[in-house]
């Protein structure tokens, strides 16, 4: 009798241990998921930023050209007054 308690207890543990493998792999999978979907949005958002830095290179250099010129027009009219 004590032989079959002991393989009874045997097939318990196994049952425990294939349900704990079960819910281990399927937290496994959610991870990589996850992972996979935070990977995509990090990649989503880092090209986002790239596009917002394009963006403001261009308009700060479109900027800068516009002060070059607003600050090159006084500077003609002191040394032309005539042209007024």
């Amino acid at each position: 009798m004590p032989l079959v308690t002991g393989m009874d207890a045997l097939r318990h543990r196994l049952q425990l241990l294939s349900t704990e493998r079960t819910n281990l792999q399927s937290q496994l999978l959610e991870c990589r998921l996850r992972s996979e979907q935070e990977g995509k949005a990090y990649q989503k958002a880092y090209d986002e930023r790239r596009v917002y830095l394009s963006e403001i290179a261009k308009v700060s250099s479109a900027f800068d050209l516009t002060r070059k010129q607003h600050l090159a027009q006084p500077r003609k009219a002191t040394q032309n007054p005539e042209k007024r």
